[in-house]
């Protein structure tokens, strides 16, 4: 594994939307600098890198959107030297496309706060991020309740961020979060994937939905387009191993450590998703998810699991 790939992989801290940029520089740089000498052989390698990278951070589903968008352009190009330029140029507009798509889903994520509002929220999504940054720039004055996150602390980050911008933000333990629900109106999520069986974030994530619920708080899911796969075996959500040291660095001898990172909320436990301009219900969402066709070569990485 190269050094760029193994970065991307140790990397607990960034969301997807910063993540995908790392990504789509390392399939950039293969699809320029391939030894491939028939575009099928072309097609091929692109495919085996932009796997690699997904499995690098096996619950963001935009790595996989990254690879199917790199292989249709290279495959639909009458010849290698053109697959080349089709998949660079590929990958660059899915660049600037994500951007867009975080942009516009974060400005109807932020319709959704109003006035004296008081939101919690978790881990840190950048989209999220973007919405409560939008609300404040707008002149509306609201509390946000922001959760450490742990293991990787992310959300001291978020919370850091808030503050500098003028919101007022408080920091709280995560399981504080189950003490400030009934003064909350809003639950606002990111998510790294969206699948027909659920939401994929940080986990931690469905506790805190199944809470709203019951508490009567509407949860909505600000993530974009580029956060849905028609099938949840195109990702490893529960991969452990990798971040012991986060949780409990030095165990004793006899404890085994847990290190997963990520959970799963049922989609129907959350009221709205948003995705760019529009609020999509589960069952929105599960027919967008329907429509979705990948690269037959994704699509034999799925058949595999």
């Amino acid at each position: 594994m190269n050094d760029p790939v193994r970065e991307i992989r140790s990397d607990s801290l960034s969301g997807a939307s910063e993540l995908i940029v790392r990504g789509a520089r390392v399939l950039r740089e293969h699809a320029v600098g391939s030894p491939a000498r028939t575009q099928k052989a072309f097609v091929a390698s692109m495919a085996k890198v932009g796997l690699m990278v997904a499995d690098a951070q096996p619950a963001m589903a935009p790595f996989i959107h990254l690879a199917d968008a790199a292989l249709k352009a290279a495959e639909a190009a009458p010849d290698i030297a053109s697959a080349r330029k089709a998949a660079v140029a590929a990958i660059d507009a899915f660049v600037k496309a994500a951007g867009q798509d975080r942009t516009h889903t974060a400005r109807a994520a932020a319709r959704l706060i109003r006035k004296d509002s008081v939101v919690l929220v978790y881990s840190r999504s950048s989209t999220v991020e973007a919405a409560l940054l939008a609300a404040a720039a707008d002149g509306r004055h609201f509390t946000v309740f922001c959760p450490e996150a742990r293991p990787g602390m992310e959300g001291r980050i978020l919370a850091r961020k808030l503050a500098e911008a003028g919101v007022a933000v408080t920091a709280c333990v995560d399981a504080a979060a189950f003490s400030v629900l009934p003064s909350v109106d809003l639950v606002l999520l990111g998510a790294d994937a969206l699948v027909p069986v659920g939401l994929i974030n940080k986990i931690g994530t469905s506790g805190i939905v199944l809470l709203a619920n019951a508490a009567g708080v509407p949860v909505y899911c600000a993530a974009g387009r580029l956060k849905m796969l028609p099938s949840a075996s195109l990702i490893d959500p529960h991969r452990e191993g990798e971040h012991l040291a986060d949780v409990w660095g030095e165990s004793p001898r006899g404890v085994r450590v847990m290190d997963r990172y990520y959970d799963l909320s049922r989609l129907d436990a959350v009221k709205g998703f948003l995705v760019e301009d529009a609020v999509l219900t589960p069952d929105d969402l599960r027919a967008k998810l329907r429509s979705i066709h990948l690269h037959p070569a994704l699509q034999k990485k799925t058949k595999k699991k």
